[in-house]
């Protein structure tokens, strides 16, 4: 078949383009309709946790034991898998027990969690109070849950126990504040004698001045 007078041959180039941008589309076109939904997709909410930490006292001296309970809720409407909750062991404390298949290690013991939503779960730790530096006022420990895979707590609690140089810290700044308060408190009463001495001595020179206008009339 000859082409048309004065015209170009027709192209194959069309039909071959067509069916490259078909299959390319075919391709591609899950992998577009994936990410769009991915994008589009809420972000999973972090989940909401409480932590409390407490051994029941206020106060310890070496040679004291300590049980502690972390107790770690899941105040969210999800479950929590592989929670990851931790409670340091500081200096002047020597790790005895770590109940309910804890772990220690490098100053810290770890437990391994899961919690269904409104779930709770409490963790308990036994150690020894140390000699402790004298300048040393508080005996800490803090208690935190990590989501798995994730390396900053969600939250975290401390509990702190008085070491006698805090105790003795405390007794000293007693009489310190009671003095200032006994000096703050006598402001008045000396006010009040300076005032009447103040009156009294002008009444005095009032007569005195009458006095001598008196003798010069």
């Amino acid at each position: 078949m000859s082409p048309p007078a004065g015209g170009r041959p027709p192209s194959r180039r069309a039909p071959l383009a067509g069916f490259v941008g078909v299959l390319l589309g075919s391709l591609l076109l899950p992998g577009l309709v994936a990410a769009a939904a991915s994008a589009s997709a809420p972000a999973a909410a972090a989940p909401q946790l409480s932590i409390a930490i407490d051994n029941g006292k206020k106060s310890v001296v070496q040679g004291d034991r300590s049980s502690y309970t972390i107790t770690v809720h899941n105040i969210g409407t999800g479950p929590v898998k592989a929670l990851r909750i931790t409670q340091t062991i500081p200096a002047g404390l020597k790790l005895i027990a770590a109940q309910d298949h804890g772990k220690s290690s490098a100053g810290q013991v770890t437990w391994t969690v899961d919690l269904a939503a409104g779930a709770s779960k409490a963790l308990h730790t036994t150690a020894l109070v140390q000699a402790t530096p004298a300048e040393l006022l508080q005996l800490a420990t803090v208690a935190c849950a990590t989501a798995s895979k994730q390396t900053r707590p969600l939250v975290c609690a401390t509990h702190s126990d008085q070491l006698p140089a805090g105790k003795a810290a405390a007794a000293a700044a007693v009489p310190k504040a009671a003095s200032a308060h006994s000096a703050k408190s006598h402001w008045p009463a000396i006010l009040e004698s300076v005032g009447a001495t103040a009156v009294i001595a002008a009444l005095g020179t009032m007569l005195v001045l009458r006095r001598k206008g008196a003798h010069r009339a």
